[in-house]
């Protein structure tokens, strides 16, 4: 069963890890103005979070039945207590993804909070430039816009 928690949260981690990756091709085409490419990673973020989605369904679903209790309870179970009924190899190895996940998870949150605040920046910027072009009080080459 040990081994069975340790491959639904593997598969967890390599899901964290690839939504970070496209977090730092979005940034990268964000900071280019690449917007066809940010839509598309966009996507690509929203099927990967789906994707995730699941597999925590079937790990919280696959805690439920194993230590037969509510699946509102499986969900909020922390590793911490899990670990305490492994044997110790098995300890470690949950320790360690459970630090892998917590770090791909911060890092994660990094990259959403800059490409958030790039994206507010190119939508400010865009606003700005289009209200000084139809502001009506404005002159450009002599010419009123």
């Amino acid at each position: 069963m040990t081994e069975k928690l340790t491959a639904l949260m593997n598969h967890e981690l390599e899901l964290l890890k690839r939504l970070s990756m496209l977090a730092e091709k979005q940034q990268i085409a964000l900071i280019k103005h690449e917007m066809s490419s940010v839509e598309k990673i966009t996507k690509a973020q929203e099927q990967l979070s789906e994707q995730l989605k699941k597999a925590e369904d079937i790990r919280i679903n696959f805690l439920a039945s194993w230590l037969k209790i509510p699946r509102k309870d499986a969900g909020k179970l922390p590793l911490s207590l899990l670990e305490k009924n492994f044997p110790k190899e098995e300890s470690l190895k949950l320790l360690e993804l459970k630090a892998s996940v917590k770090d791909t998870m911060t890092e994660l949150k990094n990259l959403n909070t800059t490409n958030k605040i790039l994206a507010n920046r190119a939508n400010n910027s865009v606003n700005k430039m289009i209200s000084l072009f139809t502001n009506g009080k404005n002159h450009v080459c002599n010419v009123k816009i």
